[in-house]
């Protein structure tokens, strides 16, 4: 962890090597996430961090769901007026832009609620700190 403000904290997250192969993430090795932290942890502990399981699912149909329905629903919308497939995907393409500008919008209150935010569920036993720093040894010299 590295400092405590207020009621959260910011957490480095460092990317494993077997992650870093696979290639899907991009960004730095290394991030910084602000997270709740409900049991006080200090800046230099070693914190276990998770987010709950149904937010998860939730924020998952949020960003992937409801703009692929937009878009089907707008193609089909489009098409009981228009003829031109076309028309109908431009109309179709115009309503996932505008669920992913809602949602865009709308990123900031969520994230005040809270409703989407990682919390430190408890601080790192002794006997899995030395793994950790040695995982993070060895993939520093990588």
């Amino acid at each position: 962890m590295e400092t405590n403000e207020g009621g959260g904290a910011k957490v480095l997250f460092r990317r494993h090597a077997m992650c870093e192969s696979c290639g899907q993430c991009r960004g730095p090795r290394d991030n910084v996430r602000e997270v709740a932290n409900p049991l006080g942890a200090k800046e230099g502990d070693w914190v276990l961090v998770a987010l709950e399981e149904g937010n998860l699912v939730k924020a998952a149909l949020l960003i992937y769901l409801v703009p692929l329905l937009a878009l089907i629903g707008g193609f089909l919308l489009g098409s009981l007026f228009f003829t031109s497939e076309l028309v109908n995907m431009g109309l179709g393409l115009l309503a996932m832009a505008s669920v992913f500008f809602f949602i865009k919008l709308h990123d900031r209150t969520l994230a005040k609620k809270g409703k989407f935010r990682p919390v430190i569920i408890r601080l790192a036993q002794e006997e899995e700190i030395p793994q950790a720093r040695e995982n993070v040894q060895n993939e520093s010299k990588n």
